[in-house]
């Protein structure tokens, strides 16, 4: 880093956008490329606004959104509940990035995500905006723990403590994350990717190793 230049000045904006999808809970559930305008505006007004007018810059968004995706080093980090979407959801590697940016942020490391998201979003708070806060914020955390006590509930999950995944039928490798034997890879891969990103926002790393041998064994690389 430049001698006199803020931890901000060092980051792009394929930095800002992914940390601004965690900012807004963007791992257990999809936000809206406009809600990534106005969070990304929110926390830098420069970078994220319109040339003549002082306004989120959707377009902007969009333009290192597709950027994201094309790069070798990034091209993993987000899931779209389709093709042709403007929702995003961290994968497990977005969401690591987003917390190497986020400590970068505010110069220090955090025991919980949770915890880490409190201290950004606490730079922010009297932060002006002429668009007002994004609609759809925070990873409910009952929730969270409730589908993650459900895996680890689960058969597979304790044959995979006991050693012996490779001896689970099909069905119920797919069972645990909540997917049909016959679901497309892709579903198989999304489920895992997701799982896995939660695990990591809730400090769950024996789920997080679960997850890993579960996409080994399924075929998957995640």
């Amino acid at each position: 880093m430049i001698v006199g230049e803020s931890p901000a000045d060092a980051l792009s904006k394929r930095d800002y956008i992914i940390l601004a999808i965690m900012l807004l809970g963007g791992v257990d559930h999809f936000v809206d490329a406009e809600d990534i305008a106005v969070e990304c505006y929110r926390i830098n007004p420069p970078m994220f606004r319109w040339v003549k007018y002082d306004y989120p810059s959707l377009g902007t968004v969009f333009d290192a959104l597709r950027n994201i995706r094309k790069q070798p080093e990034s091209s993993d980090y987000l899931l779209s509940p389709k093709a042709i979407s403007t929702q995003y959801r961290l994968t497990a590697r977005g969401l690591e990035h987003a917390v190497d940016v986020a400590e970068k942020f505010v110069q220090r490391t955090y025991k919980s995500i949770s915890g880490l998201v409190g201290a950004v979003r606490a730079q922010f708070d009297d932060a002006k905006s002429s668009s007002g806060r994004p609609t759809s914020v925070d990873v409910n955390p009952r929730q969270a723990l409730a589908k993650l006590r459900a895996m680890t509930n689960h058969p597979t999950y304790r044959a995979w403590r006991a050693g012996k995944l490779g001896d689970i039928q099909h069905w119920q490798l797919t069972d645990v994350l909540q997917s049909l034997p016959d679901s497309p890879q892709s579903v198989i891969r999304e489920r895992l990717l997701y799982y896995a990103a939660l695990a990591r926002w809730t400090n769950r790393p024996q789920i997080v190793d679960f997850v890993a041998a579960l996409a080994t064994t399924l075929g998957q690389k995640i």
